[in-house]
C-alpha cells in the first residue's frame, strides 16, 4: 500500500514531469558556477540549475565548487582565506567553446546567481556540501531565494540530518533532499515523512527500477544525478523521475 503521508504537500515537488537540471551551468557555454553559465542553462531551457554556495573570509557568499580557488581562477589558495574584494579581483579562467580571450569572468554573489535566475525563470538546487549551514547560512540563503521569487522553485541538497532538521524548523516549507546509495529505500522513506517538503536523490549508477518503485508507491519524488548521456538523461523520462541533473544533456539532444 503507498504510503500517503510521504507525499510532499508542494505542487513543484509533485508536479507530472521531468525537470532538466544543469549542473553548476551550462560548462561548454560558460565556466561552471558564472553568471554566463547560467544564462545559458536558462536560454536552453533547463528547468533549473545547480550551484554551490561558498562564503568569503569577510562573510560573503560566493559560487565555488572547490574548497581552493585554483582549478577555476588565476588565484591560488582557500576560498575561505580571501576576502570578498580579494575574491572579486580574480578572473574566471576556465575555458569553453568560443571564448572570447580578451573577456572578464568575475567570481559571482550568490546574490548576482539569483537575479539571474530570476531573469530566465530557473530555480536553483543549492549544494550543501561546501560550507557549515547553521542559522545564519540558512536564513541569509532562503531569504535571498524568497526576494528573487525562486523560494518556490528551488530545493537544498543537505547531507547533514542536523542541519536539515534545523532547515526545516526554520522554514517548514523547505524543499529538502539528501543524496542516497542506499539500496533499501526504508530509511530513506521514514526520513522523508519528517519533512513537509522532502524527496530523495540518488546517482544514475544506484538508482534501479526497484528502488522507483518503492520511492513511487510511497509518493515520493525521486532526483537523479550524474546522467551523461543521451541513454541515461532519456532512459528515465516515462519513469515517474521529478528531476534530472545532467552536465551535457538537454530537452532534445545533447549540447
Amino acid at each position: 500500500m503507498a504510503n500517503v503521508k510521504a507525499a510532499p504537500k508542494s505542487p513543484f515537488l509533485t508536479a507530472n514531469k521531468t525537470g532538466l537540471i544543469a549542473h553548476r551551468g551550462v560548462p561548454i557555454k560558460g565556466p561552471e558556477n558564472t553568471v554566463r553559465a547560467i544564462r545559458y542553462a536558462g536560454m536552453y531551457g533547463f528547468e533549473l540549475v545547480e550551484l554551490d554556495v561558498q562564503k568569503t573570509a569577510d562573510g560573503h557568499y560566493i559560487l565555488m565548487h572547490d574548497k581552493t580557488v585554483d582549478r577555476t581562477t588565476d588565484g591560488t589558495g582557500p576560498v575561505s582565506s580571501f576576502t570578498f574584494e580579494e575574491i572579486r579581483q580574480l578572473k574566471v579562467d576556465q575555458a569553453y567553446h568560443g571564448r572570447d580571450p580578451d573577456e572578464v569572468i568575475r567570481v559571482p554573489t550568490f546574490e548576482e546567481a539569483c537575479q539571474e535566475c530570476s531573469r530566465w525563470g530557473l530555480g536553483i538546487n543549492v549544494d550543501c556540501s561546501k560550507m557549515h549551514w547553521g542559522e545564519e547560512e540558512i536564513t541569509y540563503v532562503a531569504e535571498l531565494l524568497k526576494k528573487y521569487q525562486l523560494w518556490e522553485r528551488s530545493f537544498f541538497v543537505n547531507g547533514d540530518a542536523g542541519s536539515r532538521r534545523l532547515m526545516a524548523s526554520l522554514y517548514p516549507d523547505v524543499h529538502l533532499t539528501w543524496l542516497s546509495s542506499d539500496p533499501d529505500p526504508t530509511a530513506n522513506i521514514e526520513e522523508v515523512t519528517t519533512y513537509e517538503n522532502a524527496f530523495v536523490s540518488y546517482s544514475c549508477r544506484h538508482i534501479t527500477p526497484e528502488l522507483i518503485a518503492s520511492y513511487r508507491a510511497a509518493n515520493i519524488p525521486i532526483f537523479v544525478y550524474n546522467c551523461n548521456t543521451y541513454h541515461e538523461v532519456y532512459g528515465l523520462f516515462g519513469k515517474g523521475i521529478r528531476f534530472i541533473e545532467t552536465d551535457w544533456i538537454m530537452s532534445g539532444g545533447v549540447l
